[in-house]
């Protein structure tokens, strides 16, 4: 499968497993939001807010057509992307 970095606005996070976190972001093309499945907790609580702009590398799993959403699998967090 090939990564893709995935660029938005955090909607929400949440913990949805131990060790398992769930970002959704707007973006600007034309998805509704994209469900990042990240699994650096510790990382989230530092650095990651609703309203914060990120960029993320990931592997995309699927697209859920109830939510218009798109899901991005073992997301790693960009890291020069955090001064905003």
């Amino acid at each position: 499968m090939k990564k893709l970095y995935v660029e938005g606005v955090i909607a929400d996070i949440r913990k949805e497993a131990p060790g398992e976190v769930y970002i959704s972001l707007y973006t600007n093309e034309g998805y509704r939001f994209i469900i990042c499945i990240y699994d650096n907790e510790p990382m989230t609580a530092k650095f990651l807010s609703k309203g914060k702009k990120v960029t993320f590398l990931g592997t995309c799993t699927g697209y859920g057509t109830k939510r218009n959403s798109v899901f991005i699998d073992g997301c790693e967090l960009v890291i020069d992307n955090l001064d905003n």
